[in-house]
């Protein structure tokens, strides 16, 4: 959100040109897009009409989202809510919001990307959340290169690490990895129609 520029309108007109031939270039989902509100100077209006402009072509395209919050669960909510009764979908991207977040998202189809970030100390609050979600409410992701597992804070993060998270998430949620492995996969060819 804080990368669009104030040409953003037109950086949008060359998606667009990309997703006219969105099978072609192989593109199967619109974002990371959303609302930031972390560092000082964002520009509310810039990012809030940004948003709905991707929401807009992903509905248009009949693609998922790949939604950023951070520091704006209000905002985000209130503008996805515009869009539910369209049959919008997508990943609330580097999940770090609350309960009450995570269950609107879901009750809305959307999934939870989780990372590196759930296995840090502090974040009680999220290791609860997956201890309550389903299987089917989740997908696995890395944010690479950043964010890496608590064992690896100060790394480079990959994606080869995604093991290491769905075996963090196996304990939590008492299952195998192969149950976290085979659920999220399942969610990702479902949400990204692959």
């Amino acid at each position: 959100p804080n990368d669009l520029t104030p040409d953003w309108q037109s950086d949008l007109k060359q998606l667009k040109s990309f997703l006219d031939h969105k099978e072609n270039n192989k593109i199967i989902g619109i974002g990371e897009c959303g609302m930031d509100f972390y560092y000082e100077g964002y520009n509310f209006n810039r990012q809030r009409d940004g948003f709905r402009a991707q929401i807009e072509m992903a509905l248009k395209y009949n693609l998922p989202l790949s939604i950023h919050t951070r520091v704006a669960p209000q905002e985000t909510l209130k503008i996805l809510e515009e869009y539910v009764q369209d049959n919008l979908t997508g990943v609330i991207h580097c999940f770090s919001e609350d309960w009450d977040f995570a269950q609107q998202v879901i009750a809305w189809g959307f999934v939870l990307g989780i990372g590196g970030i759930v296995t840090y100390p502090k974040n009680h609050a999220l290791r609860q959340i997956m201890q309550t979600i389903t299987l089917n409410d989740f997908v696995l992701e890395t944010d690479s290169p950043y964010l890496p597992i608590q064992t690896m804070r100060g790394q480079t993060n990959y994606p080869a690490h995604i093991h290491d998270i769905a075996l963090y998430i196996s304990t939590l949620k008492n299952c195998t990895i192969e149950q976290v492995a085979s659920a999220t996969e399942s969610n990702v060819k479902k949400i990204f129609q692959i």
